[in-house]
């Protein structure tokens, strides 16, 4: 083998480790994706929107480890996922006569709604924990009260000191002395 013929293999082989370096580099940390599924009706929002805003939202929340994408509509649920479960809470606002009608009162001041989450993680198709709140909010993409509520409610669940980590915790064996 001549000199030039060791450089070309020698060369052929850097690339080549350089390349399996950057293909398996992301993999040692990547992120795990999550699907984000809607169950109820958001504010301000289609059954088809919902999904969309809340993978969003969740994934401004700042938690780390953890990538959000929005459910296709129909199909089986996806192994990791994450559901939220939207309730409208009544009105408890009372009841007194009214002279001007509601709808010019929703459209004056806005209609603002109670609304209760639950939002539950599944793992590999095995449900691990939930995190659940309140709020009174508006709806739509625009709505601070709905935003904080899915970055906090995201937080309770997957942040550092979240439920998800909580269990972790407690299933780890325990040292022996």
């Amino acid at each position: 083998m001549t000199a030039a013929t060791r450089r070309k293999f020698a060369v052929r082989w850097a690339g080549l480790l350089a390349g399996l370096v950057l293909l398996l580099a992301p993999v040692a940390g990547q992120a795990t994706a999550l699907t984000v599924a809607a169950v109820g009706d958001l504010p301000g929002f289609s059954a088809q929107d919902a999904p969309q805003y809340l993978a969003v939202r969740m994934g401004q929340s700042g938690v780390s480890g953890w990538t959000f994408v929005p459910a296709a509509d129909g199909g089986a649920p996806a192994a990791d996922r994450v559901e939220w479960r939207i309730e409208l809470l009544p009105y408890a606002g009372g009841s007194m006569r009214q002279f001007i009608p509601i709808p010019a009162v929703q459209r004056m001041f806005g209609a603002r709604r109670v609304i209760a989450v639950e939002v539950r993680i599944y793992l590999k198709g095995e449900y691990q924990t939930l995190a659940a709140g309140q709020a009174v909010v508006h709806g739509g993409p625009d709505d601070a009260d709905l935003a904080k509520l899915v970055g906090t409610i995201t937080q309770d669940l997957l942040g550092e000191t979240g439920a998800l980590h909580a269990i972790e915790q407690s299933s780890a064996p325990a040292p022996k002395p």
